[in-house]
Parts: structure tokens; sequence; C-alpha cells
């Protein structure tokens, strides 16, 4: 795990008190009679659902990775795209400005952890986005269409915004695969720890001689069903959540990202990436040079997924609950690997992948 990943874990918020949390909201952010209602689940930050007489909000207290005055510009470009996106009417959580100062939308406060130290937190107040996550709907076709075009349209909102904080080198950016490679012995399954290799090499075989030929732009890079918001019926999408993993990169990571997630626990693969990717190709076309990557882009999302939670278990071997929840994505993985040639040309709306070079197997 790269340094910046294991800083966050070390360096997640302490448990806020409920009364400094109302303090803060309405000192802070001018929001009066606001209620702690519970705390959201969430991996390296905070996450406190707040009642009050405006509406619904999320209080969110960014790691102490983070929120150091090095990493400001990162905070300060998730607000200005959650700002854009609201701008070009994409559903998102938008964030409040500060009482004291209308362009700004984020605190910095020292809050002590229990060993007594005190670290510098980025603290945020976000609209609140009701309704159902994916996770928790059945995946129609109609969902999956849905899902489609809801991604585009938030990529074509995308295009027009960046940022230099987006413009990052991430462990969860498609483009930086390769630095997983040192994380491989921590599968301990040989036979997981050679699809997740074959995976690897395929990605490096293919992938660099086109990438000087892929679209970039700044991009949300987790549409995972924890990070999507339906309806109250749950018959279609409302919003997205989470972009804490913004980056730049190429623009077809999106759209194999969010197959690769919808994939997980589904019989007919092809099937998922055909309803989700001619829904978002209707609205944003893409080129042949990133449809010749999808199936690889998809495998590659997998086996990052698949690398970190083997690595998260090998730091806690006690936490048996990341074995089972990676169990899907090792078989997704091992369903798109074992798809023919023919069947990667149809995942990848007709274009084959490029052929290897370096005298690599693909």
């Amino acid at each position: 795990m790269s340094e910046e990943e294991i800083l966050r874990k070390a360096l997640k918020p302490p448990k806020v008190d409920s009364a400094l949390i109302v303090q803060l909201c309405q000192e802070e952010f001018g929001l009066e009679n606001a209620t702690v209602e519970k705390e959201f689940d969430s991996y390296d930050d905070r996450n406190y659902l707040i009642s009050a007489t405006r509406g619904s909000f999320v209080f969110k207290v960014h790691n102490g990775a983070d929120s150091r005055p090095e990493r400001e510009t990162f905070l300060d470009a998730q607000n200005k795209l959650l700002l854009h996106l609201h701008k070009n009417k994409v559903a998102a959580p938008v964030p409040l400005p500060l009482a004291s100062n209308p362009n700004q939308h984020i605190i910095y406060k020292e809050l002590q952890r229990p060993d007594g130290k005190k670290v510098r937190h980025g603290i945020r107040l976000l609209a609140y986005l009701p309704g159902k996550l994916m996770c928790e709907v059945e995946h129609t076709d109609a969902v999956l269409a849905d899902l489609g075009a809801s991604l585009a349209r938030m990529d074509l909102a995308l295009q027009s915004f960046d940022h230099p904080g987006c413009h990052r080198v991430h462990l969860w950016d498609l483009q930086h695969l390769s630095q997983l490679h040192v994380f491989l012995p921590h599968i301990t399954d040989d036979s997981k720890r050679a699809l997740a290799t074959k995976v690897m090499e395929r990605y490096e075989a293919q992938v660099p001689q086109l990438a000087s030929a892929l679209p970039s732009c700044v991009l949300q890079n987790d549409a995972n069903d924890h990070n999507i918001v339906m309806s109250e019926d749950g018959s279609g999408v409302s919003g997205f959540l989470d972009f804490g993993d913004v980056v730049h990169s190429w623009r077809i990571n999106e759209l194999a990202i969010c197959i690769a997630y919808a994939c997980l626990e589904k019989s007919d693969l092809q099937h998922v990436a055909s309803t989700i990717g001619r829904e978002y190709q209707a609205i944003l076309p893409l080129t042949p040079a990133e449809l010749s990557l999808l199936h690889t882009l998809t495998a590659a999302r997998l086996c990052q997924s698949c690398i970190m939670s083997a690595y998260s278990f090998s730091q806690d071997p006690t936490n048996t609950y990341l074995l089972v929840t990676a169990a899907p994505g090792w078989q997704a993985l091992q369903a798109l690997v074992d798809m023919d040639d023919a069947q990667v040309k149809a995942f990848n709306f007709g274009h084959a992948p490029p052929a290897a070079k370096h005298g690599k197997q693909a």
C-alpha cells in the first residue's frame, strides 16, 4: 500500500462529540437547530447525518492525510467539482459555504486523538442526497441502463472541469496499475495470485501502446453501487456520492470502473457491459481506441480491488469480512479472463483489443 494510503488509515479522524458538531454547524456554516442523527460507515473519514431546519446534511471530517496544508488543493478540487456538477444539473452532494465567507466551503480544526495528540482535519458540510443506495435495489436492465446514461451525463459535465488538485498520482488510478506488483505476494492463494498477475501482464501488453490516444479528463473514479443514489422506488439513478478518489485520467476508465463493479455477482457480464455501455455512448460516444481497451480496463479495476483486499487482510488477519467481500471480485475477474476472443470483442462493442507487444502473452 502506498505511503498515502497507510497515512490515511493511520490518521482517520477520532469520533467527534455531537455537541461540537452542532456548535460547528451553527458557528461556521450558519446552520440553525442542527441535530446529529447518526454516523455513516466510512473508509478513511467520518461522516455524520445532520438534520436541521434547512434540511438534511452530511458533516464530513476528512482524514489527517488529506487535511495537511500541502493537500488543501485536493480538497478544494472536490468542492469546486461538486459546485460545477450542481451548476450543470448533475446531482451530487453540494458543499455549503461558510457563514463568514460565501466563497469558502471548508474549515480546518485540530481534533484530539485517543492518544492525546492533536491532528488537523478538514471539515465540510454537504447537502444530503435522499434515496436508496444502488446496493439496496435490484439491478434490473432498466436500472443498469439508467446508470449508464447518468454516468455519461456526469462525465459530460466533467469534461469542462479541471483543477490542479485532480492531477495527482493515486493508487486507485488505472494509469498506475503497475504499482501494485509489489502487493502480489500478499495474495496467499496461488491460483488467485496467478490470475491477478495474468491480468496485470495483459494490461501492460495492451494499454501502454494506446495510452497516448486515450482522451483524458477529471473522473469521479469510483462508481460502485455504494456510491450511487437511487430514487426511493429504486427505479432510477438520482445522484452520485463520494468524490474522494477524483483524478485526472483516461476517460474510458470511468465506464470500465462502473462496469467492473456492476459485474459483481452477475452471470452474464457481457450483457451488463452492453446494457450500461450502450446508454453511456448514446450520450458520450467513445473512440475506437477507448473501446478496444474496455474489457482490459474492466478486468484491471477488479484486479486492483482484489489485490488491495488481500493486502488489507494481510495487515489485519482477524478481518475475515475482507475475504468474503472480495470473493465476488475474484469470481468476476475469472469470468472476464475466461472469455474467448469473440466474447472480448463483443464486450468491447465490436473492437478487438490491441495485439500484445514485446513478446508478452495477452
